[in-house]
């Protein structure tokens, strides 16, 4: 459902979020256990498995399925959860 941060400045976007993020990834891995990452458009230097923030009221094998799907345009039901992690928003390790 679309709405007012759909389309802001990564910057703006994620000065709407609350100040700790919580995020969300899918492991892909290919029949030769090769492992997909990609490099997100903020961080051009670095590579990640696709994924990202979650949206309001969102659990995180759903915003892990959402970020794939815009990302790659997969439509992929996620396993099994691998680890959680939780940013400070304004830390060195979150999206800018």
């Amino acid at each position: 459902m679309p709405d007012s941060t759909d389309h802001l400045p990564p910057a703006q976007y994620y000065a709407t979020l609350p100040p700790h993020l919580v995020g969300a990834g899918l492991l892909l891995r290919d029949r030769r256990r090769r492992v997909l990452l990609v490099e997100p458009a903020y961080r051009r230097d670095s590579w990640e498995i696709p994924g990202g923030a979650l949206e309001h009221g969102e659990y995180p094998w759903e915003a892990a399925a959402r970020e794939v799907r815009e990302e790659l345009g997969l439509d992929l039901l996620p396993g099994r959860l691998l680890v959680t992690d939780i940013v400070p928003a304004q830390s060195e390790a979150a999206p800018h």
